[in-house]
């Protein structure tokens, strides 16, 4: 088994948007805290998602209304086999609901070194999931946000320092818009999410 320590933050700050290069190795949740603290919004909806960067484009990380799709802009990969680092697009992920490339063809393909990232300076808030819902888009800021989300994940579950867990995993039942109308119509409060196709 090999654990990946690739660290590092490389932060480049452009006119639209913050571009971060990180290792594959820095925790997740503390680059969403990083980002915050450092007056980067954008990553807030992925609060208190355990694991690594590096794992965060096999799975297309989500939560509360974010997935890192909306967010990356290329992972950097080496390639097992010749030890060649390649940089894949965004696109050239083929990202879709808690899946990607690396999930498939890539699984025993590459090893992902490094995530960058697209912060867009004109932040918008996404409330759309849980106590989201109940905050004010007009005047909420990142922190809130953040603060809400650590909130909703730690009521849910156990405190793994106390005991043992695996965190949260499941994937939403994927179904055709005339099955998601016909089980509306007989159970109009169950919880529904609309596809939505990110380019």
């Amino acid at each position: 088994m090999i654990i990946n320590r690739i660290k590092g933050i490389e932060i480049h700050d452009e006119p639209d948007a913050w571009y971060l290069h990180v290792g594959a190795g820095e925790n997740w949740h503390r680059l969403v805290k990083y980002t915050l603290q450092e007056g980067m919004p954008g990553l807030e909806n992925l609060a208190l998602i355990p694991g690594c960067v590096g794992s965060s484009p096999i799975q297309n990380i989500g939560a509360y209304g974010v997935e890192l799709q909306r967010v990356c802009a290329y992972v950097d990969c080496v390639e097992l086999a010749t030890g060649k680092q390649v940089r894949l697009t965004a696109k050239e992920c083929r990202f879709g609901y808690r899946d990607s490339i690396f999930k498939h063809e890539y699984q025993d393909r590459f090893a992902i070194v490094a995530v960058g990232l697209r912060l867009p300076k004109e932040w918008q808030p996404v409330l759309t999931y849980g106590d989201l819902t109940r905050l004010d888009p007009t005047t909420v800021t990142p922190q809130q946000v953040f603060n809400a989300v650590c909130h909703m994940r730690t009521t849910k579950l156990p405190d793994p320092k106390v005991n043992g867990n695996a965190g949260s995993f499941f994937k939403n039942p994927v179904v055709s818009a005339e099955t998601a109308k016909a089980l509306l119509a007989q159970f109009p409060t169950a919880p529904n999410y609309p596809r939505r196709v990110v380019q």
